[in-house]
């Protein structure tokens, strides 16, 4: 069995930076910037992390407290840090994923240093004009596919012009997220 989603990767992600009971991942998740760009319910959480410690990505381990019901602290495993690495890493293929997936990424690179962010963004632009190279290949210079091409190309565009101001923001001023 593989990983399905990027919700469950996201997990990992949050899990990766230190290991959390449930409604703790839940609060991280939805009180942090994260928050605004991924919406993930309480109950779908708790679906993924079965899911997750199936897998063996994660290893929840129950934490008895006085006067209060026992939780379940999960932690990452090596294969999940593994996967959630190579998630980090892999470029977003489709445009329509980067408002959204891309940033969680971006999100979840911050703790791992400048270098490791900078890779993420700069393994971006250039998938992403690699896409817009075959793009231009295919190009039409006639009627509706044409309008489509000029609208795609555009988004694209648009999508690098961006992800070189995330380098400059990030990398050479040193913005914190």
């Amino acid at each position: 069995m593989k990983i399905e989603s990027s919700p469950q990767l996201l997990l990992l992600g949050l899990l990766a930076r230190e290991p959390m009971h449930g409604y703790e991942l839940y609060q991280n998740l939805t009180s942090s910037p994260l928050g605004r760009v991924w919406y993930l319910g309480r109950s779908q959480m708790y679906k993924l992390l079965k899911e997750l410690e199936a897998l063996g990505y994660v290893e929840g381990r129950r934490e008895v407290q006085e006067n209060r019901p026992a939780k379940k602290i999960y932690h990452i495993t090596p294969p999940g840090r593994e996967a959630f690495l190579r998630w980090l890493e892999t470029p977003i293929a489709t445009p329509r994923l980067i408002r959204v997936e891309f940033l969680a990424k971006l999100f979840l690179a911050r703790p791992l240093g400048l270098q490791t962010t900078g890779r993420v963004v700069d393994m971006q632009i250039a998938a992403c004009r690699r896409r817009l190279s075959r793009l231009q290949e295919e190009a039409s210079d006639e009627g509706f596919e044409h309008l489509v091409f000029r609208f795609r190309s555009g988004q694209i565009q648009a999508i690098i012009d961006w992800l070189e101001y995330c380098r400059a923001m990030l990398l050479d001023q040193g913005m914190s997220l």
